[in-house]
Order: structure tokens, then sequence, then C-alpha cells
């Protein structure tokens, strides 16, 4: 009997990705703007479930956006998942600065203890997240915590497209790796045999390589990328600590 060939999943490229993302971003903005509207009954189906709902849509924004801002070999779609993130991040961080719906889970009554301790863990996030400061701090809040998201994905592209490699001489550099590792590493035309920093080509050799000297330099290499860093961990930490203190933290 002959078997259908099981059909290739549709490629993602920038227009698909977008299209489905900001559909996503939609009905989680739709819900929370009927959320904010609300002025009563409060109760779980009213507030719990519709937030349910809203965090979920975010959740899968950003879990997609993630993998592909990491892993998608097209840099347009890379650059697309960054700045959908970015975006969903940023609306969320305007969620749990709300007052409305802080006084609306405030309201909610249940019996049910999973409801009281998600009740009294977003209420406790929303005021970690400075919902009781007055506007102008909440907004200062918001602000930085756009700029420490903006910075987070600067710090994870400079090492993402920081790639450096070693050059081995010879085969016999790739003893104790699979054959189909050793097949993929041909000498080029210099004879010379090229590994790289990027992960399907480091973690393999790192495991399985039994040249101390290649791991060690390819693993030296690994270490010094991203030097810019340097800057953005000095800026994210200054930013932290503003932020901190804007919420009443000493530190």
């Amino acid at each position: 009997m002959l078997k259908t060939a099981a059909a290739s999943p549709t490629p993602v490229t920038v227009e698909t990705l977008e299209a489905r993302d900001r559909e996503r971003l939609d009905r989680a903005k739709a819900i929370f703007a009927r959320l904010e509207a609300l002025r009563g009954p409060f109760t779980v189906e009213t507030v719990l479930g519709p937030l349910n709902e809203m965090n979920v849509e975010l959740g899968n924004i950003n879990s997609e956006a993630g993998i592909y801002t990491a892993m998608h070999p097209d840099k347009a779609v890379r650059d697309t998942a960054e700045r959908i993130s970015r975006e969903t991040i940023d609306f969320g961080q305007s969620t749990i600065q709300s007052r409305a719906l802080y006084e609306a889970l405030g309201q909610v009554r249940s019996d049910d203890p999973l409801d009281q301790r998600f009740i009294e863990l977003e209420r406790r996030d929303m005021k970690r997240a400075g919902v009781e400061l007055d506007d102008a701090d909440r907004a200062k809040a918001r602000e930085l915590r756009a700029k420490l998201t903006k910075l987070g994905q600067d710090h994870a592209r400079n090492i993402r497209d920081d790639t450096r490699h070693i050059t081995l001489d010879s085969t016999a550099e790739l003893e104790g790796l699979p054959a189909d590792y050793v097949k993929a590493h041909r000498p080029g035309a210099d004879g010379k045999i090229t590994i790289t920093t990027n992960p399907p080509d480091m973690q393999p050799f790192m495991t399985y390589a039994k040249s101390e000297r290649a791991r060690q330099a390819l693993w030296r290499e690994r270490q010094d990328r991203a030097k810019a860093n340097v800057q953005v961990l000095q800026e994210l930490t200054k930013t932290r600590h503003e932020l901190a203190r804007l919420l009443g933290y000493p530190t």
C-alpha cells in the first residue's frame, strides 16, 4: 500500500510571522480593553478568565518570537521576531500597571485556593511593577522597562551574531567525532578544517573531540565573543538600579 508523504510545514516568512503574531497581539489588546472598561461584576468569569486568555496570547507570541529570534536562518525573520517580541513585552508591562485591572482583581471572590493564589500573585507582581505609583512615575517605570527590554535584546544579539571559529590542521583533530560530523567538516582548499562557535558545530565538538588543544581553543573563542556587551551590561546595571530606586528598593 502506498503511503502519502507528510506535507512539509509552511516556511516561516516575515509576512506569515507578522500576520500571525499581529493577530494574537490584537486579540490580547482587545481583551485588555474590555478588562479595563469593566465596571462589574468582578468575578472569576469576568476577570480571571479573560486575563488568562490575554496572557495565553502574549505567551504564545513571546514563545514563537523567542525561538525565531534565536534560531531562524533568515535575518529578516529574526529582526521581525525581535521587534514583535519587544512590542509584546512592552504591552505586557503596561497591563501589569493598570490600576483598573489591579482594583478589579482585588474585588474578585472565589473559594478555589488556586484562584486565590493566582489573584495574590498577580496583584503582588503588579504592585512590584509600580501599579500604585502616580501617573508620572508609572510612565517612567514603563520607559525604564522598555529600555531594559531593548538592552537585553542587544546583549543577546551581540552574542548570537558574533560567530567565531578555529581551524584544524588535519582530520586527526576530529578524532572522536561521529562519522556524519566528520563528513560535514571536510578540509578546505587550504587543507584547513573550520569549526565555528555555532551550537551545531560547537556542542558535538566539545562533547566528543579528543583533541584537548582544539577544544580549549574553541572554548576560548566562544568566551571572547560580544565585547560590545561590556558597555551594554554597564547600561543594564545602571537602568536596573534606576528602576529599583523608583520602585522603592535601595538597589
